[in-house]
């Protein structure tokens, strides 16, 4: 899914470097399993696309990326951003403008007190970055959502980048 966005970003941007941050649950150690609580961290994914790779080389490329920066998890988003010493801005997140998210979620529609609940995507007022893309896996269906800044995209333009999403995806 990752990869598909990717090539989408390469396609709209005509940018080669494509620079993507992406959540993930910072759990890995026995002690924070029992914790309350949001322990998310940040990782950012750099991918070359300059070479024009077949998609079976850039998925090749992307799972080894995704090893290296899995591999760092622990290190916070912040403290790499005090490393490499880069410059913060108030309107913008540091390293990276794309925002992707990938959840998968089992949870069956069910019926509570004669109240039937299903899961649904939460929709966002307001976003952190200049785009960013959410894709929830339920069952058998996947449902995207975006979020974007109003100054630099309409509403149409990420409609279309969605439906172009899908396209790429199925």
């Amino acid at each position: 899914l990752l990869a598909c966005f990717q090539v989408l970003l390469r396609n709209y941007t005509r940018t080669t470097d494509i620079v993507v941050g992406t959540p993930i649950a910072n759990r890995r150690w026995h002690a924070a399993e029992h914790l309350v609580g949001t322990l998310v961290n940040t990782l950012v994914l750099r991918t070359d696309l300059g070479d024009n790779p077949t998609f079976a080389e850039h998925l090749a490329r992307l799972k080894d990326i995704s090893i290296e920066a899995f591999a760092n998890q622990d290190l916070p988003f912040e403290q790499l951003v005090e490393e490499l010493r880069v410059p913060r801005h108030a309107d913008r997140t540091p390293l990276f403008q794309v925002m992707f998210d990938h959840q998968v979620f089992e949870i069956p529609e069910t019926e509570v007190a004669g109240i039937r609940l299903r899961a649904e995507p939460i929709e966002r007022d307001s976003t952190q970055v200049d785009l960013g893309v959410s894709v929830v896996m339920t069952g058998d269906r996947f449902l995207v959502a975006a979020g974007y800044r109003t100054d630099l995209f309409s509403k149409l333009t990420v409609e279309r980048m969605c439906e172009n999403y899908e396209a790429l995806v199925c």
